[in-house]
């Protein structure tokens, strides 16, 4: 169980990552310049992978991160991985938005790997972001449970409960939070099981249903991302709305806020 990742990560300094890296891009360049920008991913994956190679740097390509949790398996493919040092991943797309990022990251952490970097080939020149993280392996097992405001109201509340801390201990915590969703979707038969819709009442009359992520039909749960004080304070309330248009009875609230773990009963 827990995360298996067959390359042992080069660890470099600051400096050192960033010589590497205007080589590296100076390659990106020299790829977009050839080939143009109306290609896939996998078609710039190929050439830019070829080009690092001919140029004397150790390339690996598709490199996976498999996460296994009693029978749950989770994969992960690192789009090109330059000198077992930093971690780059392409995309043919209009913009880098926030999900590409978190992508990134989540492969910094789960490898143990400090930098990384996005490129984009799809514009009229090569667009890029750097992705980085300090954060070390032992660190992201050195987390907190928040349970005061949590009621196991259910079996399946006490269910997730568990779930979540057995797979916080095995795995770590800062990794993607749609990991712990797609556990609990295969440990509860499929999405489809878990993702259903729900009736909700505007004014006393039916509105129309909205999908929303159930553990039976009194008790929903949601999983979120929030370290500042008021976004987190809107989300909660916005929970709190939902539930009060709903025939629910609670929603269970799992907040990954850095190193605190957030459990609480909304109900």
């Amino acid at each position: 169980m827990g995360i298996k990742f067959n390359k042992i990560i080069n660890h470099i300094t600051k400096d050192e990552y960033h010589n590497l890296d205007y080589e590296i891009m100076g390659l990106a360049f020299r790829v977009h310049k050839e080939l143009g920008k109306f290609w896939n991913e996998n078609i710039y994956q190929y050439y830019f992978a070829k080009v690092c190679k001919e140029s004397g740097f150790n390339v690996d390509i598709e490199v996976p991160i498999i996460i296994s949790f009693n029978n749950f398996i989770k994969r992960y493919y690192i789009d090109i991985l330059i000198n077992n040092s930093i971690i780059y991943e392409l995309k043919a797309t209009d913009s880098l938005i926030s999900k590409h990022k978190n992508q990134t990251l989540n492969y910094l952490l789960l490898t143990d790997c400090n930098y990384g970097k996005l490129i984009n080939f799809s514009g009229v020149s090569v667009n890029a972001e750097y992705v980085t993280s300090s954060l070390t392996k032992k660190e992201r097992y050195d987390f907190c449970l928040i349970i005061d405001k949590w009621i196991d109201v259910d079996d399946d509340s006490k269910w997730l409960k568990e779930l979540i801390i057995s797979l916080l201990q095995d795995c770590g915590a800062f990794i993607s939070f749609q990991f712990f969703y797609d556990a609990i979707y295969f440990f509860r038969g499929g999405k489809e099981n878990v993702v259903r819709p729900v009736k909700i009442k505007l004014d006393e009359l039916f509105a129309g249903t909205q999908k929303f992520h159930l553990l039976n039909n009194k008790t929903a749960f949601d999983l979120s991302c929030i370290s500042k004080t008021e976004p987190k304070k809107f989300y909660k309330q916005s929970l709190e709305r939902f539930l009060s248009h709903s025939h629910l009875e609670s929603i269970q609230w799992i907040n990954f806020n850095n190193h605190n773990i957030e459990f609480e009963t909304i109900k």
